[in-house]
């Protein structure tokens, strides 16, 4: 049986299994082709949807700065805007990614774990940009918005909840 975790080979030729940075299963050569367009697919809407998660989270690193210090550059359309159309595309690249995968929320409990931590993020997002009165309050639902975002990329990368 091909594994990566003990180092065993997947064929007679002995050619080592690689675990993959950017897919959850091994790549053995003689399993799947590791060039099929479906795997081609998934991979690069992996990357996107990696790339978008980041984008996502620096735009509002920097947005929650400067809410904090009351700048005007928060008010203007583009900077309200463009946050919508990031969050829509990634939401959109993490749905077909658990449709590719088969890893849905009650198959894979860490996609679940990031649901929840998503919406979290969420509801503490809104905190920063509407709902919180003192620049306290905003400091601390954008200490804790970061906080949840490095939760999510954690369970992301090691595929477990704690």
């Amino acid at each position: 049986m091909c594994s990566p975790s003990t180092g065993t080979n997947c064929s007679p030729g002995s050619i080592p299994c690689a675990e993959p940075l950017l897919y959850h299963r091994p790549l053995c050569p003689t399993t799947r082709s590791n060039r099929s367009p479906t795997r081609i697919m998934y991979t690069f809407i992996k990357i996107l949807h990696m790339s978008l998660a980041s984008i996502s989270v620096l735009g509002f690193l920097v947005r929650g700065i400067l809410k904090i210090k009351e700048s005007p550059i928060v008010e203007k359309k583009l900077v309200r805007v463009l946050p919508h159309v990031i969050d829509t595309f990634l939401l959109l690249t993490a749905i077909t990614l658990v449709v590719m995968s088969g890893m849905y929320p009650w198959v894979a409990p860490w996609v679940g774990a990031k649901i929840v931590g998503l919406l979290v993020y969420i509801g503490l997002g809104v905190a920063v940009m509407r709902t919180a009165r003192t620049r306290q309050a905003r400091i601390a639902c954008f200490a804790l918005a970061l906080v949840t975002a490095g939760y999510i990329f954690m369970v992301a990368g090691t595929k477990t909840i704690f």
